[in-house]
């Protein structure tokens, strides 16, 4: 398995073995067994509680066995990982080798074990293997479960494990354990202030002693509010930390300040107040006072205005209180008045409700937790989301702006409250609900929402509005309404777009790549180091009523690239769909591993009309999680205006040809602007291509000895640059380039351009000739090749596939193209590792074959096969040619099929081998729509034919050797895994380490000793017994 578990790993093979101690076979153990015993496998005892703090042991036994376990494997996890944690697991007896995993927020825990010669027998039937320790955390109650449990005997059969049982485990104590309250200006006016004595008043409501309450300023809703104890911040007028009431009685130790405004010193006074005690008993209370200010008034002479900062201008500001039991922490709110604030902080606090605005993009500010639009409107609808059923109160706060010459004042920033209202708003059974407010003119209105109760909760982001008459009432014709930076933070792009942290999502977890690797395909490489992940999830964008174009930004950044991913097969380990706004589908079992391989970006837009005032995408996965890394929406012409959209456009190259054409020829590339709006650049990337290495050589660098530069050979279009991009060696020039992009004026609708260039294939780079045999490229050669079209308003992307004849392809870029359907082959193991992520391939010595289609349901598919050969013919020295590698088409055949309606489909087809260089028979598949055009490219499959073939090459090198495994006694079994040459302890060791490797299980008959039809951990006890003398 690969799954993104945020906080965990897969199972996985073990990372470290050692067989020092296996010396010896377990007694008995001559030969191996193919059978073994049913058993169930629990957890006991069943029931147990603890306080928090406290701990239970919970062991695993496995109730009936044979007499002993040899083997054992599998993952224990918490139902809910909020009460308790999983802190230990040990192992009974004295395995040789063992791998434990504990997940970060210790919620689940995987482990294995391989006890070798000290195999683990119990006093009867039943045998514990390991002991679990959970800690309770919070009161609660929580399941510990065997998610998977494979066990195995001492001969490495396994056992037939019909139920797995699991436990109970109830946390007791208090979520008030750690509890305070604290209030600012309690009750009083918008004139109140907190330099005034007794101001904030801090009360022990917990069941423990209080030693820390922590206030942080940085996120309050009227911003740049700062603890000013020397005066240096705001006004003249100075006051520390001042204790007015219970310092005594509390134990008040000190007040100290923190986190400099400026980051650098105290001259812009401090973001945190921690006040320290030894001994603030429950029932207790301290009172104080100290000196804020906004900072946009440092150097004024006089005191009072925006100088007399009150508890409710404070709300948002975080409250963290810790005692010997931990910490808990809430936000400052509203407390009902004009002037004051409270929070309770304790176990029991509701999250942050979302707050947006409907039809409204908010953009970032320079305040940490503040999001802000100028909008044309008087009249404007919030949107609140949160807990289903729960009251949310909405706090609005009308800011008078700061002074233009105040101290560093930014957009958006008021410093003192003018007026304050509030509203309560009951959440539907969807946890949304709307609230009508209308805006102030000339002041900024500040809006900040927490989920109401006796003690209110977190806040939300505070959302600022600007009315402006004169600024537009609604998006512009290509406009960004929404962009969002899934799982991450704040981020401009290259090119403007600006990305809001995550927001409007529902569901899901965040995942983050380490490193900071290079992503190919965009130059906005920290966009796509993040994602939100699951299985569903959605984001909910509020919008107006109209037609949106929405692109969806993909890169595989854990399938392949995490040390977590544990197996080397990554096609189909993420397979997902996601639904826009509702009706068909329109991205379906889609595999970014399979389509652009990893660490590669990858987009795809749609265009929606939106009727209810809400954008919705939904993510939903077939297998493992479905997941984005950004989100943009564009507002669309609807046909009022005359603004950009995003282009669209039809490509033929070499169309309706043979299997000789090429695109040397003048016009072999045909494009036709079938949009409304004008296409600025044209993009073609061979890197993908079905046929590998295929790469443009204007400069007769790469490929035969002759080279063409693009020559427009058509259309009333202006071309204004011609850039190759994308060495194909990453170096130099010397393997020609991937992609060609071609900057154009005046292509306008209706109108078609031509031209032509050289492609060419790299392996004959050495050849002396002008024209080698494999030289001339035709379309069909190019298929998989990804065609990108692009203005002001957005880019539209499709693949190049055949079109129906031997030599030509073509691409329909329409924003709507059919997603990509992935192909097998029935009964044959795909090696993965060949040509690049997207190809696998086998040898096979049966000329028919069956393709299997996987894609949408119900939908036609075409699948082409091409019999390349490797033309090598006065090539002297061939260049980085590779197994399963052609170069050249020589026989083309289209099949056509239909998906059912689990989306599946099968294509007989029957193999050729026309010379001793072919028998490359390569597959590809796509979807046509409702229209008849074709979709994107399938994943590539390579079966070389060869009748002469045993059909069993052998597997390659497993793991990290470099020589593939042999069979040394010629038994069909690959004893010699580590493929030295000779069969030994160490080929049991590379076993043991690798027996979930990609090549293991697509080799499963060379490496299934026990005979049972898979290769699991058992197979590795068959080999360490067969080494010491058994069978294998």
């Amino acid at each position: 398995m690969t799954r993104n578990r945020g906080a965990g790993t897969a199972l996985r093979p073990l990372a470290a073995i050692v067989f020092a101690a296996m010396l010896v076979v377990s007694a008995g153990a001559a030969g191996v067994a193919f059978a073994a015993t049913s058993t169930e496998v629990s957890v006991l005892a069943t029931s147990q509680t603890v306080d928090v703090g406290q701990t239970a042991t919970f062991e695993v036994v496995v109730e009936n066995t044979d007499g002993d376990v040899g083997a054992a494997e599998g993952e224990v996890t918490l139902t809910d990982s909020s009460v308790a944690q999983i802190t230990d697991v040990s192992y009974a007896g004295s395995p040789a080798s063992t791998n434990v995993d504990v997940a970060s927020d210790g919620g689940s825990a995987t482990f294995a074990a391989f006890y070798g010669s000290n195999s683990l027998a119990g006093d009867g039937p039943s045998v514990t293997v390991l002991t679990v320790t959970v800690e309770g955390t919070a009161a609660g109650q929580t399941g510990v479960d065997l998610a998977e449990f494979l066990v195995f005997d001492d001969a490495g059969s396994g056992y037939d494990v019909t139920a797995t049982n699991g436990a109970t485990l109830t946390v007791e104590g208090s979520d008030d354990a750690t509890s305070a309250t604290v209030t600012a200006n309690d009750g009083e006016g918008i004139a109140a202030s907190t330099y005034g004595g007794g101001s904030f008043a801090i009360t022990n409501d917990g069941e423990t002693d209080v030693e820390s309450v922590t206030i942080d300023l940085s996120e309050s809703v009227v911003p740049d509010v700062v603890f000013d104890p020397d005066g240096t911040a705001g006004d003249a007028v100075a006051k520390g930390f001042s204790p007015d009431g219970g310092a005594s009685a509390t134990g008040l130790v000190d007040g100290t300040f923190s986190a400099p405004h400026n980051g650098v010193d105290g001259e812009d006074g401090y973001d945190v107040l921690t006040i320290a005690f030894d001994d603030f008993q429950p029932g207790e209370t301290l009172t104080f006072s100290v000196d804020i200010d906004p900072t946009s008034i440092k150097d004024v002479d006089s005191s009072g205005g925006a100088g007399s900062v009150s508890g409710l201008e404070l709300a948002g500001s975080t409250v963290t209180v810790t005692s010997a039991d931990g910490s808990v922490t809430n936000d400052l709110f509203t407390d009902g008045s004009a002037g004051g604030a409270q929070a309770t902080a304790n176990g029991d606090v509701a999250a942050a409700p979302t707050l947006g605005v409907q039809g409204v993009t908010l953009g970032g500010t320079d305040f940490p937790a503040h999001a802000a639009a100028t909008v044309g409107d008087q009249s404007q609808t919030l949107t609140v989301d949160g807990p289903a059923g729960e009251s949310v109160t909405l706090l609005h706060v009308v800011g008078t702006p700061a002074p233009a010459a105040g101290y560093d004042v930014d957009d958006y920033e008021a410093n003192m409250a003018a007026s304050v209202s509030t509203q309560t708003v009951a959440l539907g059974s969807d946890g949304s609900a709307t609230v009508a407010v209308s805006l102030s003119e000339g002041d900024y209105d500040y809006f900040l929402a927490a989920v109401a109760g006796e003690n209110s909760g977190r806040t939300s982001q505070t959302v600022i509005l600007e009315y402006d008459s004169d600024a537009p009432s609604g998006p512009s014709d290509g406009e960004v309404v929404f962009a969002v930076n899934a799982g991450g933070n704040q981020y401009t792009a290259t090119d403007g777009t600006e990305y809001a942290a995550d927001t409007n999502f529902g569901g899901g977890s965040t995942y983050s790549v380490s490193g900071a690797p290079d992503v190919a395909n965009t130059d906005d490489d920290a966009l796509y180091h993040t994602e939100r992940y699951g299985d569903p999830f959605s984001y909910d964008v509020p919008v107006e009523n109209g037609v949106y174009e929405v692109t969806l930004q993909f890169a595989e950044i854990y399938q392949g690239v995490s040390p977590n991913d544990g197996d080397t097969d990554q096609i189909g380990d993420r397979v997902f769909s996601a639904n826009v706004e509702g009706g068909a589908v329109e991205l379906v079992d889609y595999d970014i591993y399979a389509d652009v391989g990893p660490l590669s970006a990858t987009e795809r837009t749609y265009t929606v009309e939106v009727t209810d005032g809400e954008l919705n995408v939904e993510f939903s996965a077939s297998a493992d999680n479905a997941k984005v890394s950004a989100i943009v929406v564009r507002s669309v012409e609807d046909g009022s205006g005359g603004g950009p959209v995003a282009p669209n456009a039809s490509v033929a190259v070499t169309p309706d040809s043979g299997v000789d054409a090429t695109t040397y020829t003048g016009g072999s590339f045909q494009v036709t602007n079938t949009g409304e709006s004008a296409i600025e650049t044209l993009t073609l990337d061979l890197a993908p291509t079905m046929l590998p290495d295929m790469v443009f050589d204007p400069y007769n660098t790469a490929g035969d000895n002759v080279g063409k530069e693009f020559s427009l050979d058509g259309g009333a279009v202006t071309v204004t640059n011609v850039e190759y991009a994308d060495f194909h060696n990453g170096v130099d020039d010397t393997a020609g380039y991937d992609s060609l992009v071609v900057t154009l004026d005046g292509f306008d609708p209706g109108e078609t351009m031509t031209f032509s260039v050289d492609n060419d294939p790299t392996s004959i780079s050495s050849t002396p000739l002008g024209s080698q045999a494999a030289g001339p490229v035709s379309g069909l050669e190019l298929s998989g090749a990804t065609v990108t079209v692009a203005n002001e308003a957005g880019a539209t992307t499709a693949d190049l596939v055949g079109d129906g004849s031997a030599g030509g392809a073509e691409a329909s870029l329409d924003g709507d193209v059919a997603p990509a359907p992935t192909i097998g082959v029935d009964g044959v193991s795909l090696d993965d590792s060949i040509l690049s992520a997207r190809h696998a391939g086998a040898t096979v010595n049966e000329q028919a074959q069956t393709v299997t289609v996987s894609g949408p349901a119900n939908a036609p598919v075409t699948l082409v096969r091409v019999e390349g050969v490797l033309d090598l013919s006065d090539v002297p020295t061939p260049y980085d040619v590779e197994d399963y590698e052609a170069n050249k088409a020589v026989v083309v055949e289209y099949y056509s099929t239909t998906t059912d309606a689990t989306g599946q489909a099968t294509v007989a087809v029957d193999l050729t081998n026309s010379s001793a260089d072919g028998g490359l028979n390569y597959f590809v598949a796509a979807v046509e729509d409702g229209d008849g055009d074709p979709g994107f490219a399938s994943n590539y499959v390579v079966l070389r034919y060869d009748p002469s073939s045993t059909g069993d090459d052998g597997p390659g090198p497993v793991g990290e050797f470099t020589s593939p495994p042999t069979d040394p006694d010629g038994d069909g079994v690959y004893e010699d895994v580590n493929g030295d040459g000779s069969f030994t302890v160490s080929d049991v060791q590379a076993f043991f380490q690798n027996f979930e490797d990609g090549v293991v299980q697509a080799n499963e008959d060379a490496f299934d000793v026990n005979g049972d039809g898979s290769v699991t951990i058992s197979d590795v006890q068959a080999l360490f017994v067969a080494l010491q003398g058994g069978n294998s």
